[in-house]
């Protein structure tokens, strides 16, 4: 569905809608993938992935869709750990990435607003990831967005 690189340029990370896993590539020095391994649970829909490397972890997410919820990774090298999904209840599809990596946002076509989640921030009470808002994507709002 959806492809992401970390900052590192070392991995890429491909989401499968059909399969609700992520597959993990190694980027080698010529270019070519090698296939790593596909992590997740196999029970969401992926269909917006982004890859961040903090201070904190190295993390990977997707937006699931059908379940309403971003779902962290913590990356380490080709392996990654799932943590607790962040709710995101409004159909979040497409996924951003700050570029100090202190914030994603999702585009939500259910209600076609954009959500605002925190990255390691202390109003996520230790969890690696939760909402903090979510503004109106279109001025004047399109109720059928």
């Amino acid at each position: 569905m959806a492809i992401a690189i970390d900052s590192t340029q070392g991995y890429l990370m491909a989401d499968d809608l059909a399969s609700g896993v992520v597959s993990v590539f190694l980027i080698n020095s010529d270019g070519t993938l090698t296939f790593n391994a596909n992590f997740g649970t196999g029970q969401s829909t992926p269909v917006g992935i982004g890859a961040v490397n903090t201070n904190v972890n190295n993390y990977v997410f997707t937006a699931n869709m059908k379940g309403g919820f971003v779902q962290p990774f913590v990356r380490s090298a080709g392996a990654l750990t799932q943590k607790n999904p962040a709710n995101d209840p409004n159909a979040p599809t497409g996924l951003a990435i700050d570029s100090a990596g202190l914030f994603l946002y999702t585009g939500n076509s259910a209600t076609g607003t954009i959500a605002q989640l925190a990255i390691n921030a202390s109003v996520c009470s230790g969890a690696p990831l939760c909402l903090v808002r979510t503004v109106q994507a279109e001025h004047h709002t399109n109720a059928n967005a």
